[in-house]
């Protein structure tokens, strides 16, 4: 076992960490974040261990760890997780936090993370376990950013109370109405990000708490992250230990902290938003051009130019050409090539409005990984 300080974003205070195994360099890694869950913990980490060896691993999929990040239990949920982090060397390692809150476990399990993809779904395993491999599938194959199950489009099969079900849905609809956000369910358990989005978008969160799924959501559309949703098979726990009421209040605060946030461009905790400044200064440079330069730059730039753009990273427009293509750089989809906006477009749309797109599973080729998606082209915005 390692202990090492760290400090949280949004604390000044040292924080001790208790970690059993090391971080790998794997596909993805797969974070449960867990409290007061001694109970459950033994069969469903198996349940999902067994499940990821017989159809991720022995086929050769994807490669993965299971992260046990304990958020100050009081029971035998740190015992538990050091036991099976001790079975099973190189697919389970375990985490202990000296706070709660999802968010923060997330931060220092994803931030200190190695893989490809980093993920998390709720030990309840509420999300089907079958719908891991489109999940991160879309993820490793470089179609998107950020992938997460929704329970709200019509293609999911959701088993939860009508109060429940009424208090998703409002608080979606008010994200849309007053924040503009285009995915459709910000708070299900079960999302992956690729490496390099997280890098981008951790430094950025403020919560520590639920609201982590919702901040992390408005600042990848805000950047123009591209956003998988992926139907699921979602079956509610009786008591999942959440506080609906305290809930719903520090959502709504949440919120308004992020109405703030984009209308100033900087974070609570005085973090400018970069992609932010990258558009000032795309308009300020288009503005202080002349005609001379434009003609200067349009001659010195032979036709035909394109722009490659590696999809496991943060999707940035680039207006030098008059041709976007997109590629894949682990060639399992074909090449696509897109018309560009204009520079005044893009300058003033390239970290705005949605690029939210649903996408459902139609077949399965050879592994999860590769499984195929439905997939827009039209809808695919390039930056």
């Amino acid at each position: 076992m390692s202990t090492t300080n760290t400090t949280s974003q949004n604390q000044t205070r040292v924080e001790q960490v208790d970690r059993i195994g090391e971080s790998a360099e794997v596909s993805v890694d797969i974070v449960l974040p867990i409290h007061n869950q001694a109970a459950a913990l033994d069969s469903h980490v198996r349940a999902l261990r067994g499940f990821l060896c017989e159809h991720a691993q022995q086929r050769g999929d994807f490669t993965w760890n299971i992260v046990l990040a304990d958020m100050a239990s009081t029971d035998a949920t740190w015992e538990q997780s050091q036991r099976l982090a001790g079975e099973f060397p190189g697919e389970i390692r375990a985490l202990r936090m000296e706070q709660e809150g999802r968010g923060h476990a997330l931060k220092i399990a994803w931030g200190e993370s190695r893989a490809s993809v980093v993920s998390y779904m709720d030990l309840a395993l509420s999300a089907d376990i079958k719908d891991i491999g489109f999940l991160i599938g879309s993820l490793l194959v470089g179609g998107a950013d950020i992938a997460i199950g929704s329970r709200l489009l019509s293609e999911s099969q959701v088993s939860r109370t009508l109060r429940r079900e009424f208090i998703s849905r409002t608080y979606n609809m008010l994200l849309h109405s007053y924040l503009n956000a285009s995915f459709h369910d910000a708070q299900c358990g079960f999302k992956a990000v690729t490496a390099q989005a997280a890098k981008t978008l951790l430094p950025l969160i403020c919560d520590d708490g639920l609201f982590f799924d919702t901040e992390m959501l408005l600042l990848a559309q805000n950047a123009g992250l591209l956003i998988y949703e992926i139907p699921v098979v979602w079956n509610q726990p009786i008591d999942d230990g959440i506080n609906v009421t305290e809930t719903i209040q520090r959502d709504l605060e949440g919120m308004r902290r992020m109405k703030r946030t984009f209308a100033k461009g900087v974070t609570k905790d005085g973090m400018p938003l970069p992609w932010v400044s990258a558009q000032e200064a795309a308009l300020e440079q288009e503005s202080h051009s002349d005609g001379s330069a434009a003609a200067s730059s349009a001659s010195s730039s032979p036709s035909g130019d394109t722009a490659h753009y590696d999809l496991s990273a943060p999707i940035l427009y680039d207006t030098s050409s008059d041709v976007s293509s997109i590629s894949d750089p682990y060639g399992q989809l074909k090449t696509m090539t897109l018309p560009s906006l204009s520079p005044r477009q893009s300058a003033a749309k390239a970290f705005r409005g949605p690029v939210v797109h649903s996408v459902r599973p139609v077949s399965s080729v050879g592994s999860l990984a590769r499984q195929t998606m439905l997939i827009d082209v039209a809808s695919v915005r390039v930056k």
